[in-house]
């Protein structure tokens, strides 16, 4: 199968057809293609895969052949016939059987829930036949291959239909570095003054368009001295010659005019826009400007460098879909760490609350066992504790005092008198002056 393995590139529907899947782009053709291609030192023309162009007409074929090689930095090998990279496709050129889905629909379906998709897919699971491996149903998978094209080569092709997804991308971080490409290798290809193009505001190159403008006119009517509905402007109007005052730094002789305007409207024309611009360029100081427009040129000129395939529009909403994924699963992860952080920080305050609670009550404590020693020393009123207030309340209801002797843990070791005139005295306070003489006058409170 690797040896007969082939890229098939439709080049006037912006898309990308491979034997395996389609994919489009969300850049235009040339700088998508551009990715799709190592450098011819990078993996060899031997080792290739073959690619097919479908094109629309024949300059568009050379177009696009010219692009592609250009990404291999062999852009004059586009006119090699016999090329083992790349070669137009034509009925008489190609294999006389044509695509399947072409010959039964008359035409290649790109989306899942297309009718015909949804039938066949039917068919195949009514067959019994395995899971099918292509771009609709497997995307991610399929979206992997394509960024792995680069790396393919007619000898690791079958192994990299069985390879993961970590696997392929692998592959295209093993390539080495493309070189640089050789300057005399680089096919000057014309650039186009567009509209509200900056050198459109250079003095000296509306000098050069004049002086084209000009010398045409004359030749115009040099040639055709009657009459007629058509003049110079239509012949050769000022846009081409802005288009050529863009590009001065490939015109060095007359035949190179036909990298701007293709061929001559009227017999002679190279000529004579040769000798108008020879004439501006002795005329003035232009060796600045025509350095400007190779500048231009070279940062224009992008041959592959990075060996990495452009992301397709379906990658993209893979990636998309993936990082929204990431970022829900991130939302999450951070909203369950700052729970855990406020339960964390909750827990770290009702523990410096309780701690502060019972620092509260020790002191509390020791206050209360103060006043007590001091009053009973002094025949003071006795502030009341909670401790002493629960034992003075259990006295009055008739329960025995808990007290033996002389009490425990109270400062200065009180006796039993002292204790009973602090109790007697908490009693008083503690629940008032109609049951403190009861329980002042209980002979059976101490024993």
């Amino acid at each position: 199968m690797a040896q007969t393995a082939r890229r098939i590139i439709v080049m006037p529907f912006y898309k990308a057809n491979t034997v395996l899947y389609t994919w489009s782009f969300k850049r235009p053709l040339k700088s998508s293609v551009r990715g799709i291609f190592p450098h011819h030192a990078v993996v060899p023309t031997k080792d290739i895969i073959p690619t097919l162009l479908y094109a629309g007409t024949q300059n568009n074929t050379l177009e696009f052949l010219i692009m592609i090689h250009t990404s291999r930095g062999q852009p004059n090998e586009a006119g090699n016939g016999h090329s083992d990279f790349a070669r137009r496709y034509h009925a008489n050129t190609g294999p006389k059987s044509k695509l399947d889905a072409v010959a039964m629909l008359g035409y290649i379906p790109l989306k899942v829930d297309d009718m015909c998709v949804t039938e066949e897919v039917q068919r195949q699971e009514k067959a019994n036949m395995r899971l099918c491996d292509c771009s609709n149903c497997q995307p991610e998978a399929a979206e992997a291959l394509w960024l792995a094209q680069p790396a393919m080569t007619v000898n690791n092709f079958d192994d990299a239909l069985a390879m993961g997804e970590t696997e392929l991308l692998q592959l295209v971080e093993d390539l080495p570095e493309a070189p640089l490409t050789d300057p005399a290798e680089i096919r000057h290809v014309a650039q186009v003054c567009h509209t509200d193009d900056p050198i459109e505001a250079i003095p000296l190159l509306e000098t050069l368009v004049s002086y084209l403008d000009r010398a045409f006119h004359d030749f115009f009517y040099q040639i055709f001295t009657d009459a007629s509905d058509l003049g110079p402007p239509d012949y050769f109007p000022r846009e081409l010659a802005w288009n050529i005052a863009k590009n001065i730094d490939i015109i060095t002789k007359p035949s190179d005019l036909a990298l701007v305007l293709s061929s001559e409207t009227i017999l002679g024309q190279f000529d004579c826009l040769f000798v108008a611009f020879c004439q501006w360029k002795n005329a003035y100081p232009t060796a600045v400007l025509i350095a400007d427009a190779a500048k231009r040129r070279e940062v224009s000129y992008r041959a592959n460098k990075s060996n990495k395939a452009p992301q397709s529009c379906e990658g993209a909403q893979i990636a998309k879909e993936r990082a929204d994924l990431a970022k829900a699963a991130s939302k999450l992860a951070t909203a369950s760490a700052k729970e855990a952080e406020k339960a964390a920080k909750d827990a770290q305050k009702a523990a410096k609350d309780a701690h502060k609670a019972a620092k509260e009550q020790e002191r509390s404590m020791k206050d209360a066992a103060m006043a007590l020693c001091h009053a009973t020393q002094h025949g003071l009123p006795i502030p009341p504790s909670t401790t002493s207030k629960r034992h003075a309340e259990g006295i009055l209801e008739g329960e025995p005092c808990k007290f033996k002797g002389k009490a425990q843990g109270w400062p200065g070791r009180l006796s039993c008198d002292q204790l009973q005139t602090g109790l007697a005295a908490l009693a008083f306070l503690t629940v008032g002056p109609g049951i403190f003489e009861e329980a002042f006058h209980c002979q059976n409170m101490f024993y």
